[in-house]
């Protein structure tokens, strides 16, 4: 219950001020950080870290820096603001390879792998993700190693290597159910029915999305519960079983709007209009892909809004409405480049030359090809 862990470090808070221990100030304050952060306030939590952070350097709590570094570039990750999350994740791993602390620095490890993995760059993601396993190891922390394996197998599913993943994902499994982690085995699991769906296993995907999704039920995240969801859909389509599909979408956005968790309302707008362009419902995806747009927009998330623009221009792409299509790929594009998606950027520019050589403007598809 984050609203009782709010009050709780608040009234904490107000304590440590009152006896002026600037150590106890900077725990509550990252402890308000945290509890903001699982709300999706994301501004509040920045700004609970920045405290924190200041209170560390200020006392010289070089341990709380290294742990405020983190949280704060965790924050910027999630935002998409991969510059400032990798300033402060090399800032936290600094002061924890200078503290000799390595779970500090294997997290640190492991986040910059993944901002790198977020930015299409799978060599620099691989490097710190196998220093972070390497640590891992070391220490013989058998739950950041399952996660550090996880996130291996999707730098190798990125890359097409699909036998390569589902060995990384089954070792994920194998160990999130040795140490009774049933979380850790949900998201195990549901890599295990992404990779599956990849090789065009759709049965198969939807029996580890199952396992997956009961987990999420029993231990009550419902989060989880709706990404799940909308993850279902997607092999039902491909079987063309279109009204389990829909069912699954519509569940999907129910869910995520009655937690109000604004991504997965938009993750599942997107899946919805993904639904309706697939059936050839031009109409009702247009109008799923630009409420998809709206909220993500709302709620300031970069990567939905650029998903929404590249699947909108795609559309307009397919209708043969190429003018249309060249204004939402123009603004995809945009915003590819100002979060360094190299994956978006390379979308958008392959849509955009198609785009200008329906229209015969050779020179532009050109330029965009190259």
């Amino acid at each position: 219950n984050y609203t009782q862990a709010i009050e709780t470090a608040q009234q904490q808070l107000l304590i440590a001020q009152k006896i002026k221990n600037r150590q106890q100030e900077a725990l509550a304050l990252s402890t308000l950080g945290s509890a903001y952060d699982a709300l999706s306030n994301y501004s509040q939590a920045i700004k609970y870290h920045e405290q924190s952070l200041a209170i560390a350097r200020e006392i010289k709590d070089r341990r709380g820096e290294a742990l405020a570094l983190l949280n704060l570039g965790n924050l910027h990750n999630t935002l998409d603001d991969y510059e400032k999350a990798i300033n402060y994740y090399e800032q936290s791993l600094s002061i924890a390879r200078e503290i000799q602390n390595p779970e500090n620095e294997m997290n640190a490890l492991n986040n910059l792998g993944d901002v790198y993995y977020s930015l299409g760059d799978s060599d620099k993601a691989l490097n710190y993700r196998e220093q972070s396993l390497l640590i891992a190891r070391k220490s013989q922390n058998s739950g950041a190693e399952a996660i550090v394996i996880g996130g291996l197998g999707n730098i190798y599913f990125s890359r097409g290597n699909y036998v390569k993943a589902t060995e990384l994902y089954q070792q994920h499994l194998a160990i999130a159910q040795s140490i009774r982690n049933p979380k850790m085995e949900m998201i195990a699991l549901v890599e295990l029915g992404q990779v599956n769906y990849a090789l065009g296993n759709y049965r198969k995907a939807i029996e580890y999305y199952e396992q997956g999704l009961a987990i999420a039920r029993n231990i009550g995240s419902p989060q989880n519960e709706s990404l799940i969801l909308g993850n279902l859909g997607v092999p039902y389509f491909q079987l063309g079983e279109y009204s389990k599909a829909s069912n699954y979408y519509q569940q999907q956005l129910t869910l995520a709007r009655s937690i109000k968790d604004r991504n997965g309302e938009s993750a599942a707008l997107t899946n919805l209009g993904i639904f309706y362009n697939g059936l050839g419902d031009y109409g009702k995806a247009i109008d799923y892909y630009q409420q998809s747009l709206a909220l993500a927009q709302q709620i300031k998330y970069r990567k939905g809004e650029m998903s929404a623009l590249g699947n909108l221009g795609h559309l307009y792409n397919d209708i043969g409405d190429y003018s249309e299509a060249i204004k939402y790929l123009q603004q995809q594009l945009t915003i590819s480049k100002e979060i360094k998606d190299r994956r978006g950027e390379s979308r958008a520019l392959g849509n955009l030359g198609g785009s200008y050589l329906a229209l015969g403007n050779n020179k532009q598809a050109l330029e965009s090809y190259n």
